[in-house]
C-alpha cells in the first residue's frame, strides 16, 4: 500500500513580519512514579488480574516472565491532590513513593 502526502508551502510576503509563535506557560517538572514489577499468578481465574511475586526490576520480570510462561504487570501508584494556588483549582496527581519489598 502507498501513501501519498501533500504538504502546503506558503510564501511570505514581502513587508509583513510572521505572526509571533504563542507559547505554552512554562509548567513544572512532572514527578514520575517508580514502577512496580509483579508476576501474574498462576491460578488466575476471570477478567481481574491477580499479582504474584514482586520483582526488583523490568529485566528481572522479563527473565521471570519467559522462564515461568506467566505474564508481568507493571504497576505505578499515584494519589489526586487539589492545587488551590492559581486562580483556577485544579487537581494534579503526584507519585506515591513506597519502599519495594
Amino acid at each position: 500500500m502507498t501513501a501519498i502526502t501533500e504538504l502546503a508551502t506558503t510564501k511570505p510576503e514581502t513587508g509583513k513580519a510572521a505572526p509571533a509563535a504563542r507559547r505554552k506557560p512554562a509548567r513544572a517538572p512532572e514527578a514520575t512514579a517508580s514502577p512496580r514489577y509483579f508476576l501474574a499468578k498462576e491460578q488466575n481465574s476471570g477478567p481481574i488480574p491477580q499479582f504474584g511475586r514482586e520483582l526488583a526490576n523490568e529485566n528481572e520480570a522479563l527473565i521471570e516472565s519467559v522462564r515461568t510462561g506467566l505474564a508481568y504487570f507493571i504497576v505505578s501508584e499515584w494519589k489526586a491532590v487539589p492545587d488551590l494556588s492559581g486562580k483556577t483549582p485544579q487537581i494534579v496527581k503526584e507519585p506515591v513513593a513506597r519502599p519495594h519489598s
